[in-house]
């Protein structure tokens, strides 16, 4: 009964509001190294780089500014992933996040300014909040703050880097995959559980003489 789909998305377009629904990566952190020697999923996962395809529904409202500017507003809600596989056999059980019986929810304000052509500055802060419930009514918070910058250096070279600090991340590749820490075992209603606490990021300097080589 399962679906095996990596991404798939509706998007509502008007003039300067987009409605997307489906599939997707994080609305929340755009931004991925780009490598060859990575395969399904990015490059610097669990070390680093927050990412998960998740389902979700968001909108995005563009705000034009002067000289060449605009801002990017950005929330939706998502599945609320705690990095626990969600599947046994041809069964298909709720992940703890969802048990908590609450979506998670993000936003992303990003601003972006046209520099060196086509090329274009962007400045991004995000924020993310979840619930989950490993059972027992042993609940813990999942959240994250985001910070993505892609900036031009010229005409062949481009930064990027991407940093984040939370909580609780396993389902979104933070935190080597982990969401909490266990004083005893799992199964017995007297265990503590804690959301693990993380920071990571990454930054790339590219070369690109060519469209097609970089």
């Amino acid at each position: 009964p399962l679906v095996l789909l990596r991404t798939a998305n509706v998007r509502f377009d008007w003039n300067s509001t987009s409605i997307i629904a489906g599939q997707d990566s994080l609305f929340f952190v755009p931004l991925t190294p780009s490598s060859l020697a990575s395969l399904a999923v990015p490059a610097l996962s669990y070390a680093g780089d927050l990412w998960s395809w998740t389902p979700q529904v968001r909108v995005e409202h563009r705000i034009h500014l002067a000289d060449g500017s605009h801002l990017l507003l950005q929330g939706g809600v998502l599945d609320s992933l705690s990095g626990d596989v969600a599947s046994a056999g041809y069964e298909r059980y709720p992940t703890w996040g969802e048990r908590s019986g609450a979506p998670a929810i993000a936003s992303r304000v990003a601003w972006s300014h046209s520099a060196f052509g086509d090329q274009k500055l962007t400045l991004g802060v995000a924020g993310y909040y979840g619930r989950q419930d490993w059972g027992f009514g042993r609940g813990v918070d999942s959240w994250a703050g985001t910070i993505d910058v892609d900036l031009p250096l010229g005409k062949f070279f481009n930064l990027t880097t991407a940093l984040y600090r939370g909580r609780a991340l396993g389902g979104l590749a933070g935190g080597i995959g982990q969401s909490i820490v266990i004083n005893g075992p799992f199964a017995v209603s007297s265990t503590m559980v804690q959301g693990l606490q993380s920071a990571g990021g990454w930054a790339q300097l590219k070369f690109k003489p060519r469209a097609n080589f970089e």
